[in-house]
């Protein structure tokens, strides 16, 4: 910075006392000049004052007075008495200049500079004062850069802006200006006004090695990688020794291959982290990328050599590799455990103060937040909804915390609605997220992503909440103090591996993994030909990610097919290299490569369906199929796996045990290779365990969501007591709880399937109103003995246990509190088990279909045989009564189809409808609800306990179809009793009004099954 020097009479000095005055001071001014000049500076003062006594508005005797208070150190007073000279005569240029002394002298760099300027504006051809101004700038140049290092970037692109603004002249100080204020953009992530400034200074300095530096950062920035690299090596080529943009060269040949890698364009990353580790061999993060893009493509070959150095590079205790890696590699919990806390130690912020610091909530409810990024279509979506849905919402107050991307997607809208609170928070900061967790006083923060991509792990390292909990998303220990439990289960990690994790071990009862009972398999089920799978042989498949795919599987799996004739291997087509990769190493063993079938990408439907043709899945080792292989199971098709030490290499069995199927979970490559040729070449074997799945599929707690529901609450309500304690974090077992079942549901559950059959059966109704569901709750109890039938008449006095209510109706319809909606029906299923000596229940009304009864049958299908009636009648009738009937279309209901309008729960288009005016919204109601009921057919159809019989009410004049109808819901009557026939004359309409309806339906096409299966096939759901 400017060193003050002693004061002495200058040069400059002696050029401001040049007299430049009227001849009355003159006198008096030269003597001041004479004494200034002297340094005897009291008495040039005294005579300065004394010509200005005698001429008030004298500019040089203010100037020179001015001057005189500089060699006094005077300042302030001296800018003071020079501006008054300029004042009086602003068009000299020396007193511009003498100020701008001034201001240089008192390092404000701006006003000097302004000053100086000024001068040689009127005179141009003063070389000391622009050699004054040059200085000015240089020193100007230099406070920018110590606000800009301080932080004070308004400050500091003030000054940048001040220099090419004085000194345009000058390239040198300009091209320095312009890069320094491009690099305050590319701080603000600001790239391409970084890249306009820096390309500026390039043009004024096009020799500056670090500028090419920085404008490589700048396109890095925005993911230009090809005009990034080609700066870097243009600041190398002008200074090969910059340590930096080699650096940042190898660096961005990394985040090429990462892009690349994304994009699916493996070789090409492969290719670029060569040419990063070529820069810098040692270069970890690049070796990484390296290797699991060989990995995705099956690039086998000396590959081995790089995961252990990989592997040595994650256990440094200055490793940064994302702990992630070790469970594709090794299966080691000590490895992995070693790279989470060297990741956490280097890559966490550690120094920030604890938002929490012991405080104890007292909420009426429990307060959980879910932390995620993937609150769309994504794999931890698909399992966790129903989840969510089902929280408590009497005990459990339920937030989600998402800073993934927005999304319009069909399973955005279902968690959003699932949800007590579900805030967006993507665009806040790490420190922002966590202060809303603590001021919202959330007692247990769930994090569900972990290391995986798109974390945000800093934001519980602030302490937030009293108790933080690692789950699902990450099958591992976080290595962070941070964290206080990690949700497993016995067999996924035993008790014994407590010393591998952090956290402390939570062991839920039957299954770590929660599952969606709700997800839905395409109704069309495509041929073998279509998926390009023979007509005749076994199929075994693998649809694990490529990544997981090892050599040694592969061997094993290429002698499966050896031996087992006309078998194939069925596997997920991830990308063209991986495909011609593995045609080559099936060459290599001696196998066909034609036996090697790839499957495209589908979307989830699709791909689940397709899977039915398969006989066989085959996992793999160190990292397990997980969410892969409850899709299997969810589909029927049989899973066999080999079971290692560490979490990832332990998710299939774990899940094969929760489904009753331990006998397909091996625990070494020998019989995991022997089981499998026994399954492949014994069909009677195969039979046996697919129809032991299917039977085990919906009867066991791997698919049972409210049964983990009640287990993970427990669990989460004995974390929050030990907390209220003021105790430590603790090791626990979740017990089972069984409470919520009574005496018949225990007897029940130990039941066969067979004798389940005949000890209970559920009778509900889909109809439209005025289809007569009472007449058909007449004939049910006229005909079916051990029953209760109940309809809704007025007042819903005879309608059962719990009926819904308008406020149920209006929940449900209008995307309300879904917690609420299954809760009643929760409660009420409860209490149906309950009644004593029934073969047969029921309930018969257009209600239950509208309050959510469809949407929450799975609760209840475990305890009994569900048969739903679609009841139809004439439209034309349904119609006709309504405009004469109990019309609760016009009598203020249509709110129930007044539904939320982004979210698709009207199946049929109503405009069509509603152009007739009131009579068209009573058909388009009538349309609504029979295509619900085929929409309702496509979702359950694959459903063991839920069937649906079709019954026109108008067939109650026929004893032979009314006899069939009640052989399908499983009664067996020889004398049928009819109900008596109801008197309809009061609704009888005069032939025009008939005659309207009739036209309007005949021009009204009505295809139902095929506006169901469309509203399915886009993805859509009631629920």
């Amino acid at each position: 910075m400017f060193q003050q020097e002693p004061k002495t009479v200058s040069k400059d000095t002696d050029q401001a006392l040049e007299p430049i005055i009227c001849e009355d001071a003159l006198q008096q001014l030269e003597l001041g000049i004479k004494y200034l000049r002297s340094q005897k500076f009291s008495e040039a003062e005294a005579y300065f004052q004394l010509a200005l006594t005698s001429q008030t508005n004298n500019p040089d005797a203010w100037h020179l007075l001015g001057v005189t208070s500089v060699q006094r150190q005077k300042y302030t007073q001296a800018i003071d008495q020079i501006t008054q000279a300029i004042k009086i005569k602003p068009t000299e240029a020396i007193f511009y200049s003498s100020l701008g002394n001034v201001y240089l002298e008192q390092q404000q760099f701006q006003s000097a500079c302004k000053s100086y300027q000024k001068a040689l504006d009127l005179k141009p051809t003063d070389t000391d004062t622009r050699k004054k101004l040059a200085i000015a700038c240089e020193k100007l140049l230099d406070l920018g850069i110590e606000h800009h290092r301080a932080k004070r970037i308004p400050e500091a692109a003030t000054c940048y802006q001040q220099v090419f603004l004085y000194q345009a002249h000058r390239q040198d100080i300009c091209a320095d200006a312009w890069h320094l204020w491009g690099v305050i953009a590319y701080e603000e992530n600001d790239y391409k006004t970084a890249i306009e400034r820096m390309t500026r200074a390039i043009e004024l300095n096009p020799n500056s090695s670090s500028f090419y530096n920085s404008l490589g950062a700048a396109y890095r920035g925005q993911k230009k990688f090809t005009e990034a690299i080609n700066c870097y090596q243009k600041s190398l080529q002008l200074q090969p020794s910059f340590q930096q943009a080699h650096d940042n060269l190898a660096y961005v040949f990394l985040d090429q291959g990462n892009a690349l890698a994304d994009q699916g364009n493996y070789a090409e990353a492969i290719a670029s982290c060569e040419r990063a580790l070529e820069l810098k061999p040692d270069f970890s993060e690049a070796l990484l990328v390296y290797v699991m893009s060989r990995r995705r493509i099956c690039s086998w070959q000396g590959l081995v050599a790089y995961e252990k150095e990989l592997l040595d590079a994650s256990q440094s205790s200055e490793s940064i590799l994302p702990p992630f890696v070790p469970m594709a590699i090794a299966d080691n919990p000590e490895i992995q455990l070693t790279t989470a806390k060297n990741f956490c130690n280097n890559v966490v912020d550690h120094s920030c103060i604890p938002l929490w610091n012991g405080q104890r909530y007292s909420h009426q409810k429990i307060r959980l937040a879910y932390l995620s990024a993937d609150y769309h279509q994504h794999a931890t979506a698909y399992l966790m909804a129903e989840l969510f849905e089902r929280h408590d919402c009497s005990r459990f107050e339920v937030f989600a915390f998402s800073f993934g991307p927005p999304s319009n997607s069909p399973m955005r809208h279902r968690l959003v609605r699932a949800f007590d609170h579900f805030i967006d928070v993507h665009q806040m900061s790490d420190l922002e997220v966590a202060q809303k967790i603590r001021n919202l006083e959330i007692d247990i923060a769930i994090d569900l992503k972990g290391y995986t991509k798109d974390n945000r792990k800093q934001i519980l390292a602030y302490r937030p909440a009293p108790i933080q909990v690692n789950y699902l998303g990450y099958p591992s220990t976080m290595g962070a103090d941070f964290i206080d439990y990690i949700l497993v289960d016995p067999f996924i990690v035993p008790s014994d591996q407590q010393p591998y994790f952090t956290e402390k071990l939570v062991h839920l009862p039957d299954c770590y993994q929660v599952n969606d009972s709700k997800r839905t398999i395409a109704q069309y089920v495509p041929s073998r030909e279509e998926c390009n799978l023979p007509p005749q042989g076994f199929i075994f498949c693998g649809f694990n990610n490529s990544y997981k795919i090892t050599p040694e599987f592969f061997n094993i799996w290429m002698r499966l097919l050896k031996a087992v004739p006309h078998s194939v291997l069925w596997l997920l087509s991830k990308n063209q290299d991986m495909t011609e990769n593995l045609r080559q190493e099936a060459q290599a063993r001696g196998v066909d490569p034609d036996r090697l079938v790839f499957a495209p990408k589908k979307d989830l439907p699709d791909h689940l369906a397709r899977q039915q043709l398969a006989d066989l899945f085959l996992d793999n080792l160190p990292c397990n199929a997980h969410t892969t292989t409850s899709d299997a199971l969810w589909v029927g098709l049989p899973v066999l796996t080999c079971a290692g030490q560490s979490f990832a290499a332990r998710v299939a069995g774990s899940l094969l045990h929760a489904i009753g199927l331990p006998e397909l979970v091996t625990y070494n490559l020998p019989d995991y290779e022997a089981l499998a040729l026994k399954i492949a070449t014994q069909p009677a074997l195969l039979e046996k365990i697919k129809t032991k799945l299917q039977h085990n599929r919906l009867r066991t707690p791997l698919f049972d969501c409210d049964r983990f529901r009640r287990n993970i609450e427990a669990a989460y309500q004995q974390m929050w007591s030990i907390s209220q304690q003021g105790k430590p974090p603790k090791a626990f077992n979740v017990k089972p709880n069984l409470n919520y079942l009574s005496k018949i549901e225990d007897r029940a559950i130990k039941q066969s399937d067979n004798e389940l059959k005949t000890t209970r059966n559920y009778i509900f109704t889909i109809a439209p109103g005025h289809t007569r569901t009472m007449t058909l709750a007449a004939l049910l109890r006229n005909n079916i003995p051990q029953s209760k039938i109940h309809h809704e008449i007025l007042g819903y006095d005879k309608f059962g246990v719990d009926t819904p209510d308008i406020s149920h109706l209006t929940l449900f319809n209008s995307q309300g509190n879904i917690p609420k909606i299954q809760d009643f029906w929760r409660q009420k299923f409860n209490r149906i088990i309950k009644l004593p000596n029934l073969s047969f229940y029921g309930e018969t009304s257009h209600i239950l279909a509208k309050a959510g009864l469809m949407e929450n049958l799975e609760m209840l299908s475990s305890h009994g045989n569900i048969k739903i009636i679609c009841l139809t009648r004439d439209p034309v009738k349904i119609v006709s009564s309504l405009i004469k009937g109990a019309d609760f279309l016009n009598k203020g209901n249509i709110w129930l189809w007044h539904l939320d309008p982004n979210y698709p729960r009207k199946i049929v288009n109503p405009k069509p409808f509603f152009q007739f005016g009131i009579n068209g919204q009573r058909l388009w109601y009538v349309y609504e609800m029979y295509t619900r009921a085929e929409y309702y057919k496509l979702i359950y159809k694959n459903h063991q306990h839920i069937s649906f019989i079709d019954f026109d009410i108008s067939d109650l004049s026929q004893p032979e179809k009314v006899s069939a109808f009640l052989t399908a819901l499983g009664v067996s009557k020889e004398n049928i009793m009819l109900p008596e026939p109801k008197n309809l004359s009061q609704q009888k309409l005069c032939q025009e009004e008939l005659r309207q309806v009739s036209a309007m339906i005949d021009q009204l096409i009505f295809e139902p099954s095929k506006l169901a299966n469309e509203f399915l096939n886009k993805g859509y759901r009631l629920s």
